[in-house]
């Protein structure tokens, strides 16, 4: 052995009883005979149990694991109902159709949730009593907060990780629940949900390691905004959170302004994840959902739900095209080609909708079609589903080339007079 003496070798031999005699060190203490046990010996009958409870002698994939129901229909009825009178945030709007999630039938046992930190802050501590806090060995103590309704409970069979201040632990967790449908067979739906700020920033690698992985379940930025948390600095002012997300291809992530539309994203969710039809059921949802009450109101009749889903898009077109008052929908009449440009357009980021006095307005991030050659005089900004219908036409004024380089659309300040999309 490299490092070890010859009588180092025999006091390790002796501090782990391996039966190898000092004659058989002494042949050659640089290569020590290899010990193996007997086959029925006690720590090999103990090792073959531990690799069956295991599942096997190497890792592998399953491509098949149990099959459960996903939640009802119903179970997502409370967003889209809105609040009503009361001033909701859609942080609270999401922990309220959870606690729904959590009663469904087959999908509701499978769901864990996995807090580092401000459960009551996030209004989850009503799942303190009900959920349970996992802990293996079971509750251990008597809770300071045990007179409260809402106290404290620790279970074996706990549906709650409660990690403490440790996000790179949290994030460990999601990866190992959200593969769990592979390497176990038994599908679990984590839940992770963390202050915004204190998500991809300090774990995007993490998560895209659980990307490698083709881990499914669902990343929460709760209490995101860039003006209601500044009590302590800056470290909650989050506007970023979904620029960063969206460097992650295993990551759908969504910035949605209603409770309701919040209800139907998580509903897709399911439904690519573990309904068994969508040919690549490998993502993580990331939810923005934020810390500003508002009055959520009810889903619209005859909503576009496939429009939510996919969001806006921003199209390029050519000189040749009529873009005017007249323009109701997306059409590919006239839209520009060429290197580094795919029909449709992209997917914009929107930036929250704001309202300053009696004007609403809407911004999104920049958007940029990296190396390409094109040539564009205007363009459509569409809702991407159903008809595609039509929300804004821009006349560039001109025609604006890029050559084998990056074609970006930079869009005005975000005020009440200069937003892309305002309604006063």
């Amino acid at each position: 052995m490299k490092k070890l003496k010859l009588e180092d070798l025999k006091q390790f031999r002796d501090e782990m009883r391996v039966p190898i005699s000092d004659a058989q060190l002494e042949a050659d203490p640089y290569m020590p005979p290899y010990y193996v046990p007997e086959g029925n010996s006690p720590e090999l009958d103990y090792m073959h149990e531990r690799r069956r409870q295991l599942g096997g002698y190497l890792p592998e994939r399953r491509s098949k694991y149990v099959d459960f129901k996903l939640p009802e229909e119903s179970a997502y009825d409370v967003p889209r109902k809105g609040s009503g009178n009361q001033e909701v945030a859609t942080t609270m709007a999401f922990v309220r159709m959870l606690k729904d999630l959590l009663k469904s039938e087959g999908a509701g046992e499978r769901i864990q949730l996995i807090i580092p930190d401000e459960a009551r802050t996030f209004g989850m501590d009503a799942f303190f009593p009900t959920s349970k806090i996992y802990n293996p060995n079971g509750m251990k103590y008597i809770s300071v907060d045990r007179e409260l309704l809402l106290n404290y409970k620790e279970s074996e069979a706990g549906q709650i990780l409660h990690t403490g201040i440790n996000e790179a632990g949290s994030v460990a967790a999601f990866t190992a629940s959200g593969s769990s449908y592979s390497t176990h067979g038994q599908p679990i739906i984590p839940i992770y949900i963390f202050y915004s700020m204190f998500g991809f920033q300090r774990t995007a690698d993490s998560l895209w390691l659980a990307g490698d992985q083709m881990v499914r379940g669902f990343l929460i930025g709760a209490t995101a905004g860039r003006t209601t948390l500044t009590g302590e600095g800056l470290q909650h002012a989050d506007g970023h959170s979904p620029i960063i997300a969206y460097t992650n291809p295993a990551v759908i992530s969504y910035d949605a302004a209603y409770g309701y539309e919040i209800a139907h994203i998580v509903k897709a969710g399911f439904e690519r994840m573990y309904g068994g039809q969508h040919e690549d059921p490998n993502v993580m949802y990331y939810l923005t959902v934020y810390n500003e009450p508002m009055l959520q109101p009810a889903e619209p009749e005859n909503l576009d739900v496939d429009g939510v889903l996919r969001g806006f898009k921003f199209a390029l077109f050519t000189s040749s095209a009529t873009l005017d008052a007249s323009t109701t929908a997306y059409s590919t009449t006239n839209e520009v080609t060429g290197t580094g440009y795919t029909a449709g357009g992209n997917t914009l980021t929107v930036v929250a909708p704001t309202t300053s006095g009696t004007t609403a307005y809407l911004d999104f991030s920049d958007t940029t079609w990296s190396t390409a050659t094109i040539t564009a005089r205007g363009a459509l900004i569409y809702q991407s589903g159903g008809s595609n219908p039509a929300v804004a036409v821009l006349d560039f004024g001109a025609d604006k080339t890029s050559t084998a380089g990056d074609f970006t659309i930079q869009f005005p300040t975000a005020d009440a007079s200069n937003a892309i999309i305002r309604i006063a």
